[in-house]
């Protein structure tokens, strides 16, 4: 079981300014960053240190901003996202989370598509949604994949299990006692890269990624989205992309 993350930001820690400099927007000092640290290969920690695809993208986004990237962990997928909404930090990324429905938070310009997928232990025979009925299927609170569980569920039977943690789901998987789970395709294949525990079963629904910014700094906002056209022209993402993941995917 992944141990809680004991965080404090106090008042004084500082967030990016954005200052109008002859009509021309500079952002300067720090730029806090809300993380769920539990998301391989997009956010996760090893040996005390924060790694992933969306860590070297923050990275390269905060050089580019001329600011320090201030990363912080979170234990639960909302909570960087309701951060953001109460302008504790500056963005948030994790991209497993559900975007929330609210005028109080805007999105940077998509940088990834990727899939909700079904995946379950090697050994087991399932080959398609439909042969999980009756089943326990596990997904991550707060995430696309238990909004897409309980669609689901409108036209098959089975059972929904929430974990607050991806290393849980995958320990349950490979002990039988969950039959299933719904979760980024990105982090199945780092899965079996890693111990090859994991199969596909089936491709459910795309989805996209973008960087969560409160709605009252569209000049952050706008400055993200310059900075991830420019990496783009440049092959920066690129570099960072068949870094994480292989093959190329080009963002929308």
């Amino acid at each position: 079981m992944k141990s809680l993350y004991l965080i404090i930001i106090t008042l004084l820690s500082p967030l990016a300014n954005v200052v109008d400099i002859e009509n021309e927007y500079q952002i300067t000092g720090v730029l806090t960053v809300g993380v769920y640290p539990d998301l391989p290969p997009y956010t996760y920690e090893e040996n005390g240190e924060l790694k992933g695809f969306e860590v070297d993208l923050i990275n390269e986004i905060s050089k580019r901003l001329e600011v320090t990237p201030k990363f912080i962990l979170y234990n639960y997928t909302n909570e960087p996202y309701e951060a953001v909404k109460n302008k504790k930090i500056d963005c948030a990324i994790s991209s497993n989370y559900l975007s929330p429905k609210n005028d109080d938070i805007d999105y940077s310009r998509t940088y990834l598509s990727t899939y909700e997928v079904v995946m379950c232990e090697k050994g087991e025979k399932y080959f398609r949604l439909e042969d999980l009925k009756d089943k326990k299927i596990g997904v991550l609170k707060n995430s696309e994949a238990e909004e897409k569980a309980e669609y689901l569920l409108r036209s098959m039977n089975f059972e929904i299990i929430t974990y607050d943690n991806l290393e849980d789901i995958q320990n349950d998987l490979e002990s039988g006692n969950l039959d299933a789970a719904i979760s980024d395709k990105h982090y199945l294949n780092y899965v079996q890269k890693e111990n090859n525990s994991l199969k596909f079963v089936q491709e459910i629904d795309i989805k996209y990624v973008s960087i969560a910014v409160n709605s009252n700094n569209p000049e952050l906002t706008e400055k993200i989205d310059e900075i991830l056209l420019e990496m783009e022209k440049d092959g920066t993402y690129q570099e960072i992309y068949d870094k994480w993941f292989g093959d190329y995917e080009k963002s929308l």
